[in-house]
């Protein structure tokens, strides 16, 4: 009752519609990626990298991210922790 019987063209639906939402989750990732790379333009937030010592190179919107993560772990937030704490597993040598 209301189940779908399994078909050659389902499994062909199927199939298209996972290769569409791969490639879109490609073009997702690529498109994180670029926005990551970015430099920061906001005066506001270049300030409070400059008072972290991160250097005007290094001022890129993943470095922005990272230093808000290592700031809220900083006021206790335990997400924030969490993932400062898998960053800091994968640095270690």
């Amino acid at each position: 009752m209301g189940r779908k019987m399994f078909t050659r063209e389902n499994a062909r639906s199927n199939q298209a519609k996972g290769v569409l939402a791969a490639r879109r989750n490609k073009d997702l990732a690529a498109l994180a990626a670029a926005l990551a790379d970015t430099r920061v333009s906001s005066g506001e937030e270049r300030e409070k990298l400059s008072r972290l010592g991160i250097p005007e190179e290094r001022m890129t919107c993943s470095t922005l991210i990272a230093a808000e993560i290592f700031r809220r772990a900083a006021r206790g937030s335990s997400a924030a922790l969490r993932k400062w704490e898998e960053w800091m597993a994968r640095a270690d040598p």
